[in-house]
């Protein structure tokens, strides 16, 4: 996974521009190039995030997300993203705790 650092980090952060400029919303946009910067930083700083196999079974993954997209439903495609969100806070605080 590590010699494909570059082109995983590329696909997610295609991944994210093109919701967001489906939106429409450049400040959306803007925060997304900012926060992938800092996120680049960040795992270069501490490693990979584990990906436990609880973690592949509980949270979204992105093919989750353009599946809910895909149904038209505001509704489920919000709760899919805060499920993914919430998901992966968790993971960061697990990683920083040593859990």
């Amino acid at each position: 996974i590590y010699k494909h650092f570059d082109r995983i980090f590329a696909l997610d952060f295609q991944f994210h521009m093109s919701i967001a400029r489906i939106c429409g919303n450049k400040r959306i946009t803007a925060l997304i190039e900012q926060q992938h910067l800092l996120e680049r930083s960040f795992i270069i700083g501490i490693g990979f995030p584990v990906r436990t196999e609880r973690a592949l079974l509980v949270a979204p993954s992105h093919k989750d997300i353009v599946a809910a997209l895909r149904k038209r439903n505001p509704s489920f495609v919000r709760d899919t993203i805060q499920t993914s969100l919430q998901g992966t806070k968790e993971r960061v605080i697990r990683r920083f705790s040593g859990f």
